[in-house]
């Protein structure tokens, strides 16, 4: 607090507080395994304080385990201590959701890449972020979203089933979107 004339007092607001948070509560592997973790006290005043949205259950003995073996290996570990998914992944999950981000696609004859964007984002301003070009001169996008993709098996069969469309400025660009940008400039 902040004294000011004649008692009047005012409670300062440190910056960090405004800031997006996450915190990972890094278990014994004996409350990792089997959720046994929602019976810990510590973790319980965690959830209590901040909320379950904001804290994330991780055990970075087993992930760092896990880190070191071969896939096929660590799909066993996993089965076998009742493990549905990485901790790392729950992380990265979270961190998206918590900072109101979707991830969308480009794909090109050489390469695929995934980009990074805030929610409710419209479409020209997603082709800004892979170039400002595209951004500027940007007349529409052929879109599709990846699961269609995957049940379809190519994009061939995606035409056949009229799941690739094509999209104007106002389109709002969705998590999964497989997008093809046209643009001149």
């Amino acid at each position: 607090m902040v004294q000011l004339a004649r008692d009047e007092k005012v409670l300062l607001i440190p910056l960090l507080s405004g800031k997006n948070f996450l915190v990972i509560a890094n278990l014994s592997e004996d409350d990792y395994v089997g959720k046994e973790y929602e019976k810990n006290p510590h973790y319980q005043a965690l959830i209590k304080h901040f909320g379950n949205d904001k804290v994330i259950p991780v055990s970075a003995k087993i992930e760092s385990e896990l880190a070191q073996m071969p896939d096929e290996e660590s799909r066993e570990m996993m089965e076998s201590l009742g493990i549905t998914e990485k901790g790392l992944n729950n992380i990265i999950t979270k961190a998206y959701i918590n900072l109101g981000l979707i991830t969308f696609f480009t794909c090109g004859p050489k390469e695929a890449h995934a980009w990074s964007i805030k929610k409710n984002t419209k479409v020209p301003q997603a082709a800004g972020e892979i170039h400002s070009d595209l951004e500027r001169g940007f007349i529409c996008a052929e879109v599709y979203n990846c699961q269609d993709l995957f049940a379809a098996g190519s994009e061939q069969q995606l035409k056949l089933l009229g799941k690739l469309r094509t999209e104007g400025k106002d389109y709002i660009v969705q998590d999964g979107d497989l997008l093809n940008i046209k643009f001149n400039v």
